[in-house]
C-alpha cells in the first residue's frame, strides 16, 4: 500500500514533466504512454487524471496487487469486481471494475485506457490452515516458487506444476 508520501507539488510537476516530454516526443513522431497505478486510493494522490491525460496517448493501468503479503489477510491478486467476502468500503475499492470506472469518472477517455493483466500470482502463509479462502488470516508470504525463488509470489508457469 502506498505509505501517502507524496508531496502535493508532485501532482502537477507530473503533468508539467509529461507535458515537456510529449512535446518532444511528438516533434519526433513517437507516442508516449505511461504505466500507472490503477487503485483509487493511490491514483487520487497521486496524479492530476484530468492533466495528464491530453498528453498521454495511452495509459496502461496497473490493475493488479490489490491484495499481497503486506495485509493480514488474503485476497485476490487482481479480482475483475467487488465480492462477498470484502468487508469494508475500503476492500470493496480493490477491484479492476473500480479502478476502470475512477479513472473513468476523472476524465480518462476509454479508448487511451489499456487495462494490465497479471501473469501471476500473490501467495499467502495462513495464519492457521483450517481457516483458508478469500479473506483468511495471514501470517506473511508464502513460499517462493521454484523458477522465480520470490516469497509471496508465484509466476504463472509455476502455479501449475506438481510441487
Amino acid at each position: 500500500m502506498h505509505d501517502g508520501d507524496t508531496a502535493p507539488y508532485d501532482k502537477r510537476n507530473f503533468v508539467l514533466m509529461l507535458s515537456e516530454l510529449a512535446l518532444a516526443l511528438r516533434s519526433h513522431g513517437l507516442l508516449l504512454t505511461a504505466a500507472l497505478a490503477a487503485s483509487e486510493t493511490i491514483a487520487s494522490i497521486s496524479y492530476d487524471i484530468a492533466g495528464i491525460v491530453p498528453h498521454l496517448d495511452f495509459i496502461n493501468l496497473m490493475a493488479y496487487d490489490y491484495n499481497g503479503a503486506w495485509s493480514n489477510f488474503t485476497g485476490h491478486n487482481a479480482p475483475l469486481f467487488a465480492g462477498p467476502s470484502d468487508q469494508n468500503d475500503f476492500q470493496r475499492t480493490l477491484n479492476v471494475q473500480h479502478s476502470i470506472n475512477y479513472w473513468l469518472s476523472q476524465g480518462a477517455p476509454a479508448s487511451k485506457l489499456v487495462l494490465g493483466v497479471p501473469a501471476y500470482g500473490r501467495t499467502f502463509t495462513l495464519a492457521n490452515s483450517a481457516v483458508n479462502g478469500l479473506r483468511a488470516p495471514a501470517e506473511g508470504p508464502g513460499q517462493p516458487g521454484p523458477y522465480t525463488g520470490q516469497y509471496g509470489y508465484i509466476a504463472y508457469h509455476e502455479s501449475s506444476l506438481d510441487q
